[in-house]
């Protein structure tokens, strides 16, 4: 369980590890279709997530973070875990520092993750993360399927691309 709880740590700390964007999160994903499409759906938001915050300098130039965990459930019938836990960070910007780079402004952030693990051969694996930051809040409506929130990341991407790009 150790390398989940150093996981679920790595996974709910922006920025994602690294080669997110090749490699997903690697063996500590499920190999479940629900683990799958978490994965699909996790690593497309982080990429627009990434290319966002780099175009308009919002990426993070320091950051600190303590998760806080509120509670363990495990149900023995499904080989399933559920971890519920708070993220709280302070975060220092690009653009922060770009202002006043002796005294940047620190804005300060709490929301909460809901993982699902599934034991496999052995080891828990990560079925997926429920957390509702602003850019989830964006694309996971009622009712919406994964290739609707994909469509919609993708929109966006193409739409901020679009912004970034020089007009002729």
């Amino acid at each position: 369980m150790n390398n989940i709880l150093t996981f679920i740590t790595r996974l709910s700390a922006f920025p994602p590890p690294a080669n997110f964007e090749d490699n997903g999160f690697g063996d500590l994903i499920s190999n479940i279709s629900e683990a799958i499409d978490f994965e699909e759906m996790e690593v497309a938001k982080l990429q627009l997530q990434a290319e966002y915050w780099k175009l308009t300098s919002l990426r993070y130039a320091d950051y600190q973070y303590t998760l806080i965990y509120d509670d363990f459930s495990f149900n023995q019938a499904s080989d399933r875990v559920t971890v519920s836990l708070r993220d709280k960070s302070e975060v220092i910007r690009e653009d922060s520092i770009d202002q006043n780079s002796k005294e940047p402004n620190v804005t300060g952030r709490e929301f909460g993750h809901l993982f699902t693990l599934h034991k496999e051969e052995a080891e828990w694996k990560i079925v997926s993360d429920h957390y509702f930051d602003s850019w989830w809040q964006e694309f996971r409506k009622p009712g919406a399927t994964k290739e609707d929130i994909l469509n919609a990341i993708y929109t966006k991407t193409q739409t901020i691309r679009q912004t970034a790009s020089p007009q002729p």
